[in-house]
């Protein structure tokens, strides 16, 4: 029998028993450790690796230049990058720019915690903390300046809103459902998955179909959030999305899901609801008891599923960060599991779970996400003189390096950076589009130079050829020796010099 703090609500179909989180000490104080937790994650004050530079880079542009990358290159993510960059003017250091991402990420932990205690019971709800903070994805993108902690919120919140609107079966309820889960988009594309996973849960639910009237509204709100997705999609560079560049089929076939998704849900509404009137049994549909389990298990394998199909009939959409929307269903997954077993055996498998996570994310940090460009840009500063030049492969890696190149104008003066030769300083629009770098523009680049300092990071990404790296190479060994090389963790930092003529 409920306690005198709890009551039974009928859920999505689901005889569910809820509370509020203060009717449980030990389940708040699960959330605020969890909370803790990520406020000292370690990482927070590394240097911005490449993608976090690229993101504080972006989010500082002039308005024009702002708009143009936007659209034509950087679209993805766009929620992430308007709140970047609002923050900036707040702080805008490293550490500073995270901070955001620290928030988003402590929220998710209190946002999937009160859906597991909706879903489950408050046993499954106080294992959700330390599985979700030991999860590596979430150490990882906690303390980012990335976009993948927004679309960790956005996608436990579109998890709740769903529930309630089942709940409630209001108009205004499906509109707030469609309209966080349209936004969640615009944190990431991966999101336009969130619907399919929710969707095959709801038609499996032996419970009264929501109203035509709901879910219609909710299925109109929807698309008009998502119709945006037009502008970015259809910039001339695809708006950074490289997969949809090479995939014509795979740019038209988002919009066309949408509606054929929307086409084909409202007629099998339509059929359900005709077989009803005329008293025809509807099968396959999950009980009170089995309903939960079926909701995250289908919000867990229906995107994953269907970015892998893309994969495979189209063209490689995969990477681990893309499916972060189905992180919160695997750890409610994994802590309704966990609670139906002995506390004792609980808290062996989060120990054994936890210090797991701990291996592989220190690892993946020594790996890859730490780079030392403060000590990469201070190497060529201390040593470089008037009419050296800088040479970045590829011109991107010059974002982060320019962090921390010396601020004062005299410290700079007479140290040329060499394709595209921007001065320092200047708006890095041009370094988000792809520049050329064939071995005769660089060649004529180094013309007149006695010395080139050539800086490298991500080269030869995922184990392929790197031609721009080739023809750069190919270019400095025509007319320079290397003299020197100084290797930091994630840079390094080659000195080439002109050969002595024979």
């Amino acid at each position: 029998m409920a306690s005198a703090s709890c009551f039974h609500t009928r859920v999505a179909g689901v005889d569910v028993e809820t509370s509020p989180l203060r009717s449980s000490r030990s389940l708040v104080l699960a959330v605020l450790g969890g909370v803790a937790v990520t406020a000292l994650l370690p990482g927070t004050r590394r240097p911005l690796w490449l993608d976090e530079a690229a993101s504080a880079s972006l989010a500082a542009l002039p308005g024009e230049s702002f708009r143009q990358v936007v659209l034509h290159r950087e679209g993805n993510g766009i929620a992430h990058t308007l709140l970047l960059r609002g923050w900036r003017h707040v702080a805008s250091g490293d550490l500073g720019l995270r901070v955001p991402s620290l928030v988003l990420s402590a929220l998710a932990v209190l946002a999937l915690t009160s859906l597991a205690l909706t879903l489950f019971d408050r046993r499954t709800a106080l294992l959700v903390p330390p599985l979700l903070v030991g999860n590596p994805l979430y150490v990882r993108y906690a303390v980012e300046a990335r976009t993948y902690a927004l679309v960790l919120l956005l996608s436990c919140l579109s998890g709740t809103l769903l529930v309630r609107a089942l709940r409630r079966d209001t108009v205004a309820g499906w509109a707030l459902y469609a309209l966080l889960t349209g936004a969640a988009v615009y944190a990431h594309y991966f999101a336009l998955l969130l619907p399919l996973g929710h969707g095959v849960a709801v038609l499996l639910r032996r419970a009264p179909l929501p109203r035509s009237r709901g879910l219609l509204a909710g299925a109109a709100v929807y698309l008009v959030v998502v119709s945006g997705l037009a502008a970015l999609l259809n910039g001339a560079g695809a708006s950074g999305v490289g997969y949809l560049e090479n995939s014509p089929l795979l740019k038209a076939a988002i919009p066309g899901s949408l509606a054929v998704g929307f086409l084909a849900t409202a007629a099998g509404v339509a059929v359900v609801l005709r077989r009803r009137s005329q008293g025809h049994p509807v099968v396959l549909r999950a009980g009170p008891s089995t309903w939960p389990w079926l909701l995250v298990g289908s919000w867990l394998v229906c995107p994953a599923v269907a970015a892998v199909l893309v994969s495979v009939l189209l063209t490689p959409v995969l990477a681990p960060r893309y499916l972060v929307i189905c992180l919160p269903p695997a750890v409610l997954l994994l802590a309704a599991a966990l609670a139906r077993l002995p506390w004792t055996a609980v808290t062996a498998v989060i120990t054994a779970l936890v210090t797991l996570a701990g291996l592989l994310v220190g690892d993946r940090y020594v790996q890859s996400q730490t780079e030392d460009w403060p000590q990469a840009a201070e190497a060529v500063a201390s040593r470089a003189v008037a009419g050296d030049g800088v040479l970045f492969a590829a011109p991107y890696v010059r974002l982060p390096f320019e962090r921390h190149w010396p601020g004062e104008a005299e410290q700079r003066r007479g140290v040329d950076p060499l394709l595209p030769d921007l001065p320092w300083g200047a708006s890095p629009t041009e370094l988000f589009f792809d520049v050329p770098l064939p071995r005769e523009r660089v060649a004529t680049a180094l013309a007149g130079r006695q010395r080139v300092w050539l800086v490298l990071s991500h080269v030869n990404l995922y184990g392929q050829a790197d031609p721009v790296l080739d023809g750069v190479n190919a270019a400095l060994r025509s007319v320079m020796t290397m003299t020197s090389e100084r290797a930091f963790r994630g840079v390094s930092v080659q000195v080439w010099e002109r050969s002595a003529a024979p």
